[in-house]
C-alpha cells in the first residue's frame, strides 16, 4: 500500500493538563521537547489455574499506557511544569495531547486521557541545562478525539449560564 500522506515532524505540539478534582487547564509547550503516549505490555499474561476437575485459563489485562514527557526544569514561576509535577505528585490530571498543534479536527486528531502526576528529577550536570524526563501512568488507554473536549469546569459554567434567570 502506498503512503498517501506525508509523515509529520514534532514541532507544534500542544499539551494541556487539568486537575481532575477541579481547576482550569494549563497549556505546556515551551518547556517541553518530548510528549508522547507509550503503550507497554501487550495482550497481558496468560493465567492458568488448575483444579482437580479442570484447568482454567484466561488472558489478563492488556497494554498499559504512559504519557512520556521531557523538557527543561524551570522553577521561576508556580505555573512551571517542573513545579506542578513536584507539588502535585499523586494527583490525577486530565490531559489533551495534540501532536500537530492547532485545532483538533478529523485531519488533526488529539488524544485525551487521565494520568497520575509523579515527581521529575531536580538538578543536573554542571554547565548544562537542567532537563527532565518523566513517564506519567495513564489510568486507561487514551482516547483519540476529532473535536476539542469540553473540560468539566467549562460544562459547569455553560450549565450555570443556561440556568441563569433572564432579566425582564
Amino acid at each position: 500500500m502506498a503512503l498517501t500522506t506525508a509523515p509529520f515532524v514534532m514541532r507544534d505540539v500542544t499539551l494541556s493538563l487539568k486537575p481532575v478534582a477541579s481547576g482550569t487547564a494549563e497549556e505546556y509547550r515551551c518547556q517541553l521537547n518530548k510528549a508522547q503516549i507509550t503503550p507497554a505490555g501487550g495482550g497481558g499474561a496468560s493465567i492458568t489455574y488448575d483444579t482437580f476437575c479442570a484447568t482454567f485459563s484466561e488472558q489478563s489485562g492488556g497494554a498499559t499506557f504512559t504519557l512520556d514527557l521531557g523538557g527543561f526544569q524551570a522553577y521561576a514561576d508556580v505555573a512551571d511544569l517542573s513545579i506542578l509535577l513536584w507539588n502535585s505528585a499523586g494527583e490525577k490530571y486530565t490531559f489533551v495531547l495534540t501532536p500537530l498543534g492547532g485545532t483538533i479536527s478529523a485531519t488533526n486528531p488529539g488524544f485525551t486521557g487521565e494520568v497520575t502526576l509523579i515527581e521529575a528529577v531536580v538538578g543536573g550536570t554542571a554547565n548544562q541545562y537542567a532537563t527532565f524526563e518523566v513517564s506519567l501512568p495513564c489510568s486507561a488507554k487514551p482516547t483519540a478525539i476529532v473535536a476539542p473536549p469540553v473540560m468539566a469546569d467549562e460544562e459547569s459554567r455553560a450549565e450555570a449560564a443556561e440556568n441563569e434567570p433572564v432579566a425582564a
